[in-house]
């Protein structure tokens, strides 16, 4: 089965989550908002300077250049005006402060000369200039967020700045991670006779955090069939478990009977894939399941693949991975008929800009060394065989992954 057919599959059925909640503001970055947030105030609050220098009467406007007017106060952000600016007078303005009455525009400083408390105007200058009208970029009532929309940190300011303390969203995926294997430990403890340490959660809630989602680390589960049908059933209430390892189809590979025991169903999918296959999904109840390879590279590769497109899916999100396109920087060597992810490192761009990209090595799914001197993954085609210097490559980067 190809990569895209196994995604159509895992993702037929599943819809966004439908219940909100309210958060603070500061809670909702990366969150979806559940319905449209319009301004209850207008942007800017208030007529205000958007440079430093003087404000000038209408009556003095026009006139011969240079000219002079008399110095009549000093206004700076924050303070709020306590006269009105006169004919032939100017009022020194900080960027941001309140235009008191009067003034019809604001000479720039680079346009004014100041001496003996009078300011020289040499620059002409037009009605309305360098003011920052009440309004001019947000009305009253203008929908400033509309439904569905991901919370980045520009929504998070402006709402911020139109006075919004808390955000309606809906609720996140609660997602639960755990690894499975009697020969796993905890980081911390020695490996030797026979055991290893485990890594996959890193990966795994690293990258799911990038989607917002709620993450719980379930830890390591025994190769152990009560023990893993009781995992399964104690964390039914969540609305994504993942695994990885237990997937092989071996005897000692019991994660998807675990899950028929605990009362639910699964897949299994032989991918068409290196690395990665095979991988098994399923259900139990509301819960959907997802069941990864053992091995690094090969849980990287389809956490990237299955696991954040289902997520996104959940919280309401266009579940696709979206690439960048690299140029080879040499020769990939790569067996057609199945789709293969190797860890690339950019070594620089080419003339256009294009990212250059060099394999570091395939190495087989077990191995750590070349993800941590990569950059990201390069995707090779299962239509053709290896691709030559200068070929345009898909490139997902680390970064994109939560993994930078």
């Amino acid at each position: 089965m190809t990569p895209d057919a196994a995604l159509t599959n895992i993702l037929s059925g599943v819809s966004a989550i439908g219940s909100i909640e309210r958060v603070p503001l500061g809670e909702a970055l990366g969150r979806i908002a559940s319905e449209d947030i319009t301004s209850s105030v207008r942007l800017p609050a208030f007529d205000n300077s958007a440079m430093d220098g003087f404000c000038v009467h209408a009556d003095d406007l026009g006139g011969a250049l240079p000219f002079r007017l008399r110095l009549q106060a000093e206004l700076r952000a924050g303070e709020r005006p306590d006269t009105t600016l006169r004919p032939g007078h100017a009022i020194r303005i900080m960027t941001g402060a309140m235009v008191p009455d009067g003034a019809a525009a604001v000479v720039l400083d680079e346009g004014a000369e100041v001496a003996d408390g009078a300011v020289t105007i040499h620059r002409t200058v037009t009605a309305g200039k360098n003011i920052r009208r009440t309004g001019e970029d947000v009305q009253l009532g203008t929908t400033i967020v509309p439904a569905g929309s991901l919370l980045t940190a520009r929504h998070l300011a402006l709402l911020a700045v139109a006075g919004v303390g808390r955000v309606v969203v809906r609720r996140a995926p609660r997602v639960g991670v755990m690894s499975t294997g009697n020969e796993l430990l905890e980081p911390g403890n020695e490996a030797g006779n026979g055991r290893i340490v485990e890594i996959n959660r890193f990966f795994l809630l690293s990258m799911l955090r990038l989607t917002g989602a709620v993450v719980t680390d379930l830890g390591i589960v025994p190769d152990d069939l009560d023990s893993l049908a009781g995992a399964f059933a104690n964390n039914r209430g969540l609305d994504l478990i993942v695994t990885s390892g237990g997937v092989a189809g071996s005897d000692a590979d019991l994660v998807t009977a675990a899950v028929s025991a605990a009362g639910g169903n699964t897949s299994v999918c032989a991918l068409a894939l290196r690395p990665g296959k095979p991988i098994a999904f399923g259900s139990l109840g509301a819960c959907r399941t997802l069941h990864l390879p053992g091995n690094p590279m090969a849980a990287l590769v389809t956490g990237f693949l299955f696991m954040l497109p289902l997520v996104r899916m959940q919280a309401g999100l266009d579940p696709h991975n979206r690439p960048a396109i690299a140029k080879t920087a040499g020769e990939f060597h790569h067996v057609p008929r199945k789709t293969e992810f190797v860890p690339v490192r950019i070594v620089g761009p080419d003339a256009d800009g294009i990212p250059l990209v060099e394999m570091l090595g395939k190495g087989g799914s077990a191995r750590l060394l070349p993800l941590v001197m990569a950059d990201g993954l390069a995707e090779l085609p299962a239509s053709r065989g290896s691709l030559d210097t200068g070929e345009f490559v898909p490139f997902y980067s680390f970064r994109q992954m939560g993994l930078a």
